[in-house]
């Protein structure tokens, strides 16, 4: 899901719908924020919301810690107990923790049970540290089971039922805050068990529930986290959640944006609550932290001042947000749950974005693509910054990009590999080169990048790790120097998955080449011999078009090697492919079949007078000078036989018989004929 947008679907099972969290919330909220009165009410107060809200048949306060429990008050006027003995509400006394029970067969069939044999659900209730009782509510017959958000609104209740009872107990009264924090601190443990208790995947859709819920709390129309950088110097906003009340147009830039001006705000004590009421200069610092349509906003940082890992803020457009006193401690106390949440979430993108690439790797895809994967796991590590990976080849550096015929790409591929440029210099001393100031660097001056909107660059070498040389570059581009450097974790894993998608796609060239290839004379074996023939004998039924084999061997060549040794026979066979490759048109394949024998595949011919040409430039290029070998220079004959493929030869293997057949006739015959002669 997009994580700077409110959550889409359907809510987790035993939540409710956005509209009727809203509204419970509300319900709680106003319950809670109602000034000291008398005690009664007030407990009346509590009983009523939480039988609207969970559309309970009867609610009640029970004191004590043990069966029968005295009935402190009951919402219901018509036959009042004066006592209550149920094992449900001695279980939830026992476990100190909330206990729902459906009833039916499903209950035990023993103990105690005024409360009758419906749904129950009883919540402990804890007065100055004490057990004190609980409070019980007991479902309607249509009621459904008692789901996860009903129980954390018992929760809610028990704990305003709490602090009534302790304003009668101390005979003072509790502040609106005190009891609005101890309910929103409810709400958070319970939006910090989700954010602990959820995998990787929900992680994201976790966070903007969680932003939701406690906007709805404080009546905020906006709420948001912004991610820092590496070094901080860029925030990227990456939840958000906003009222659907808000106008189009909110104020808010989601563009990635330069964090200092916050975080210098932040420095000194974590947050600031800016109203704008209380603005007295239009030039005031706090006048950016409000947005065109905002009366106030708070932001708080998330982390540490030394290592701000992002920030969490709430913005009010319709109403005037609570007393800063109020405000702050609440919502510092969720900072720290979103904190840890952001770590997790970080490692799980990181982890996720090397699983990729392995499996690229994994897949044989085409190196460029598994680059381009790491490109992306950059680009999410690397917040304002631009990412170009340059893998290094012996011309220059070829750009992974979507487009490698772009302006982009011909840019990079015009940088020498030299100490000219901070691209080159990486390559050369195999060391990171930062420019953190492109306009004034001694160094390279301003065209060391591709656009003139980059202020700085950062280029990271990435060495093979066989023979240690330098085959890539990752550059970062931004327009501040911060915004160039990566989490080290980050450039780790950038680093090695770059490694290994290179030195994997070298690997595998090395091998493809070797099984086609003959390892002493780097020209075509038997096996690529047989392939291109064949693919030449397709085409010529196609186009009409002639295909001739030239069967070369070479004249005398063991007593080279019985006078003056293997060495000097494989420096000769390395000179005599040379100089047949040279030979030959481009088009046409040289292979060596085995010793001294090499074979010409030459297809698209006019005609077989065009394969003696071919066969007479060879022979010249071979013979026409000796192979110098060490000490001795020898001279070399070849004899050459032609085979042009018809209607009979028209099989690979027909068509090198007749060939072959052909080069004995000229041995046979003796040296000097035509070429042609010798078919």
């Amino acid at each position: 899901m997009d994580a700077a947008a409110a959550p889409a679907g359907a809510p987790p099972d035993g939540w409710p719908d956005a509209d009727q969290y809203a509204d419970d919330l509300a319900a709680i909220h106003r319950v809670s924020t109602l000034g000291p009165g008398d005690h009664a009410v007030r407990l009346g107060q509590w009983l009523g919301v939480a039988r609207d809200l969970l559309r309970a048949r009867r609610a009640f306060i029970l004191l004590g810690t043990a069966s029968p429990f005295d009935v402190e008050l009951v919402d219901d006027p018509g036959d009042v107990p004066s006592a209550v003995a149920d094992h449900r509400v001695d279980l939830a006394i026992e476990r100190q923790a909330t206990v729902a029970s459906l009833g039916g067969t499903a209950s035990p069939p023993d103990g105690p049970r005024d409360l009758g044999d419906g749904a129950v659900v009883a919540s402990p209730l804890w007065v100055s540290g004490e057990l004190a009782g609980a409070v019980v509510l007991v479902a309607s017959p249509d009621r459904p089971p008692y789901a996860a958000w009903t129980l954390a609104l018992v929760d809610l209740v028990a704990d305003g039922i709490a602090r009534v009872l302790e304003h009668r107990a101390d005979d003072t009264s509790r502040s609106r805050a005190a009891a609005e924090q101890a309910a929103f601190e409810a709400l958070v443990a319970s939006i910090s068990t989700r954010l602990i208790a959820s995998s990787a995947a929900d992680l994201d859709q976790v966070i903007a529930e969680g932003l939701h819920a406690i906007a709805a709390f404080f009546g905020a129309d906006l709420a948001f986290i912004d991610e820092l950088s590496a070094e901080a110097g860029v925030r990227q906003r990456t939840h958000r959640w906003a009222s659907p009340r808000l106008l189009p147009v909110d104020g808010v830039d989601d563009e990635d944006t330069a964090a200092a001006p916050v975080l210098g705000l932040l420095a000194r004590s974590g947050h600031l609550v800016a109203r704008r009421e209380a603005l007295r200069r239009a030039d005031d610092p706090l006048a950016a932290m409000l947005g065109p349509a905002d009366r106030a906003s708070l932001w708080v940082r998330l982390g540490t001042g030394s290592d701000p890992a992002g920030i969490l803020g709430l913005a009010w457009q319709e109403s005037d947000p609570p007393a800063t006193d109020e405000l702050l401690g609440p919502v510092r106390f969720a900072a720290d749950s979103f904190h840890g949440a952001l770590r997790r979430r970080r490692s799980a993108l990181l982890a996720r974005d090397q699983a990729a690439v392995f499996e690229s790797i994994a897949r044989n895809e085409p190196v460029m693509t598994s680059l381009a994967l790491v490109r992306e796991l950059l680009e999410h590590g690397a917040p304002g910054a631009e990412v170009a990976i340059l893998t290094v080849g012996p011309t220059g550096f070829t750009l992974v990009d979507d487009d490698p015929a772009g302006p982009r790409a011909a840019w990079f591929a015009g940088l020498p590999l030299d100490l000219s440029n901070p691209y080159g210099q990486a390559v050369v001393t195999g060391e990171p080169v930062l420019v953190a100031a492109v306009p004034t660097d001694p160094r390279f001056g301003p065209a060391v990048v591709p656009d003139p909107r980059f202020a700085a660059v950062s280029a990271v070498p990435v060495r093979s790790a066989v023979g240690g040389h330098t085959t890539a570059v990752i550059a970062l581009l931004g327009a501040e120097a911060s915004a160039t450097v990566l989490h080290p974790a980050v450039r780790a894993a950038a680093v090695s998955l770059v490694v290994v998608a290179i030195d994997r796609d070298r690997d595998l060239r090395r091998l493809a080449h070797q099984a086609t290839h003959d390892p002493l004379t780097d020209v075509g074996n038997r096996a690529a011999l047989l392939d291109r023939l064949q693919l030449a004998l397709d085409r010529s039924r196609r186009t009409d078009r002639r295909v001739a084999v030239l069967f070369c061997d070479l004249d005398g060549f063991k007593a080279v090697n019985d006078r003056f040794g293997h060495d000097a026979g494989d420096r000769m066979l390395v000179e005599v492919a040379a100089r047949i490759r040279g030979a030959v048109r481009p088009s046409d394949t040289v292979a060596r079949t085995g010793g001294d024998e090499f074979v010409v595949v030459c297809d698209d011919l006019d005609d077989a007078e065009q394969a003696d040409a071919i066969a007479r430039r060879v022979i010249d290029a071979v013979e026409g000078s000796p192979v110098h070998l060490g000490r001795v220079d020898l001279g070399v004959a070849v004899s050459v036989g032609i085979a042009v493929a018809d209607a009979v030869l028209d099989h690979p293997d027909r068509l090198l018989h007749a060939a072959d057949l052909a080069m004995y006739r000229s041995k046979e015959d003796g040296r000097g004929r035509s070429p042609g002669e010798d078919r």
